[in-house]
C-alpha cells in the first residue's frame, strides 16, 4: 500500500494532526508521504493508494484553496481517500463539502477524522476556548485515525464489505450531529480556564477592528449592524 497525507495548515495545528497521522500511517504500512497542499502534484495521485486530505475549517467549510485542489484532482476512480480537519469547536459541514466533491471525482471515502485547534478571528475572544489544542490526546487519537484508515482500505481492497463513511449536512449551528458520528465535534471541554477582566478584555476593540473597515466599504448600516455587539 502507499499513501500519501496532502495538508493546508495556516497556524500548524493540521500540520500537527498530519504528521500524527502519516507517522502511523507508515508505522503500520512502512511508507507515507506527507505533502503541503500548495505543493502536492495532482498528477502523481495516481500513484498512491491512500489518499488523506486535511485542513482548517474556514467558516463552516473547508478553504478556497482545498476546494480549488479537489477539483484540479482529476478523476481518481476506486482510490481510498479519508479528509481531517482542525477547528474552533465544531467542523460544520467541512466533511460532508469535501466528501461529496471528493466522491464526484471517483474517490471512495473511507472516513475522517477532526479535533480542536487554537483559533484566531475577528470576533473571537482570546484566547479562545481551543486554545492548547492539538494535545498530547488530540494527537494520539489522530494516530489511531490513521492505523484505522489503513485497516479500513485494507479490508476493502480484500473485497470486504465495509460501509462507506456517512457525513451529515446540518442547516444551522444548534443541529449538531449525534456525538460519536464522523462529522460531530470531538471537543473536549474547556483547555483554558476563562474569567473575565473588563478593564482588561480587548474584545471592544477587537471589534471595533472588525467593523470599522465595513464602515467604509459597506456604509453606515454595516456599523449599525454591529452597534448591540460594542454596547
Amino acid at each position: 500500500m502507499k499513501s500519501v497525507v496532502i495538508y493546508f495548515s495556516q497556524t500548524g495545528n493540521t500540520k500537527k494532526v498530519a504528521e500524527a497521522i502519516r507517522d502511523a500511517i507508515r508505522e503500520e504500512t512502512g511508507q507515507c508521504d506527507i505533502v503541503k497542499l500548495k505543493e502536492a502534484d495532482v498528477k502523481s495521485l495516481a500513484d498512491y493508494d491512500l489518499i488523506g486530505l486535511g485542513c482548517p475549517v474556514f467558516v463552516w467549510e473547508e478553504p478556497a484553496n482545498v476546494k480549488s485542489f479537489i477539483r484540479s484532482m482529476g478523476p481518481l476512480r476506486g482510490k481510498h481517500c479519508f479528509i481531517f480537519a482542525t477547528h474552533g469547536g465544531h467542523p460544520g459541514n467541512t466533511f460532508p463539502s469535501m466528501a461529496g466533491k471528493l466522491r464526484r471525482q471517483g474517490l471512495k471515502v473511507i472516513g475522517g477524522f477532526n479535533c480542536d485547534g487554537s483559533d484566531r478571528m475577528p470576533l473571537f475572544t482570546f484566547p479562545w476556548f481551543t486554545d492548547g489544542h492539538p494535545d498530547e490526546i488530540d494527537l494520539k487519537a489522530a494516530a489511531s485515525s490513521g492505523r484505522e484508515m489503513v485497516e479500513l482500505s485494507r479490508r476493502i481492497s480484500r473485497g470486504e464489505k465495509v460501509p462507506m463513511a456517512k457525513f451529515r449536512t446540518l442547516r444551522s449551528a444548534q443541529q449538531l450531529p449525534r456525538r460519536g458520528g464522523t462529522n460531530s465535534p470531538r471537543s473536549r471541554g474547556f483547555a483554558v480556564k476563562m474569567t473575565l477582566d473588563k478593564n482588561k478584555c480587548l474584545y471592544r476593540i477587537r471589534i471595533l477592528s472588525y467593523y470599522l473597515p465595513l464602515l467604509l466599504i459597506w456604509g453606515p448600516h454595516s456599523l449599525l449592524k454591529g452597534l448591540p455587539h460594542l454596547l
